[in-house]
């Protein structure tokens, strides 16, 4: 059993490891529970899961939290997996609680008792200077696999040629044109992770001027306000991706030539789909989280005081995940400007297509 309680672009993240459980436990039933409807949605077809149990635990009375929680401890699992960075308290009590016979996660310099870390029982120190697929994967090596090569991100989402071509159509788009998602968001509590809306704004204007691009804004189901913002600011029309699925999404994103993005779940999503990608970073640390396995650009201050953003710092859910410690209140995502960004899409289209664009 694996517990995806942490995002989908952490799951994303891990999503190398369900084809290694899958070719390593092959008459195994591999289930994946999770508290996101997005990652439910994402992986409830994917070859490498069983199945995929899906629980709103955030809307679910105390009563019901616990009636779940006893029917997975009936079930009496012999592995269970916290993956990458499942560091928090309630992740490892529900752990310990569902308690299969054998319980990986990872430790961390500190937690062990305070996050209650020690109610797993196999357990491999999480390596700080790595990018967390790395360290999911050495977690696949502590459950005995050998792991070779550079491992992929799996996804199941196969592009359907009726919907994209749909898409396309209604929004005169022509599958010659060079096409740019930007994505300007993020989650609800990683909002201090974003560029301003306004910058994004002219960064689409000047891509759809000098390369005739046709630029793809995707926005969640609760970003009415940055869709406002971004079109008072903008001054040329662009195509918006909203309110839809996140396997409707993936697809849109899958022809895109390249992506632009924050840190976030669908820069992730971006690169298990192989679409290029320039990414901005402030106050999180790209070496843990970049894209993995495309061509990509960061832009990052590089600022004496970031990345500020620690795993094993202690957040309440409904509380914003990072809490800035100087007196320029997250001058590493502020001070990055339209420009900075720019240079970097100029920069890796060079690299990719020369004087070129694709066709």
């Amino acid at each position: 059993m694996i517990y995806g309680f942490v995002g989908l672009g952490d799951m994303v993240e891990f999503s190398p490891c369900f084809k290694i459980l899958s070719e390593g436990f092959s008459n195994s039933h591999i289930a994946l529970v999770t508290v996101w409807d997005a990652v439910q949605t994402l992986f409830q077809k994917s070859p490498f899961l069983d199945e995929v149990i899906y629980f709103d635990f955030f809307k679910a009375r105390l009563l019901e939290k616990l009636k779940f929680i006893n029917s997975l401890r009936r079930r009496h699992f012999d592995i269970s997996i916290l993956p990458f960075p499942s560091y928090r308290r309630e992740f490892n009590v529900f752990s310990g609680i569902v308690n299969a016979k054998e319980r990986y996660s990872f430790k961390f310099d500190k937690g062990r008792f305070s996050e209650c870390t020690f109610l797993n029982n196999r357990l491999v120190l999480a390596d700080p200077t790595v990018h967390n697929v790395e360290n999911n994967l050495n977690l696949m090596r502590k459950l005995g696999f050998e792991i070779g090569g550079k491992e992929k991100y799996e996804i199941p989402v196969i592009p359907s040629n009726s919907f994209i071509q749909s898409f396309l159509s209604s929004n005169s788009i022509t599958e010659s044109e060079f096409k740019i998602g930007i994505h300007p968001g993020s989650d609800k509590r990683g909002r201090d992770r974003r560029l301003a809306i306004s910058k994004y704004a002219e960064i689409s204007d000047y891509l759809s001027q000098k390369y005739k691009a046709r630029v793809i804004i995707f926005l969640g189901p609760h970003e009415d306000e940055l869709k406002n913002e971004f079109l008072s600011s903008s001054k040329k029309q662009h195509i918006l991706a909203e309110k839809m699925g996140i396997d409707k999404i993936t697809q849109i994103i899958s022809v895109c030539n390249l992506f632009i993005s924050g840190d976030s779940g669908l820069m992730h999503i971006a690169s298990a789909m192989n679409v290029p990608t320039v990414a901005i970073f402030g106050p999180t640390n790209p070496a843990f989280v970049r894209p993995w396995g495309i061509p990509h650009e960061i832009v990052s201050l590089g600022l004496d005081c970031s990345p500020c953003f620690l795993f094993t710092d202690k957040h309440s859910l409904n509380k914003p995940l990072i809490e800035c410690k100087i007196d320029e209140k997250f001058d590493c995502i502020k001070r990055i400007e339209s420009r900075d960004v720019l240079d970097k899409v100029d920069k890796i289209i060079s690299l990719l297509y020369g004087k070129q664009l694709p066709k």
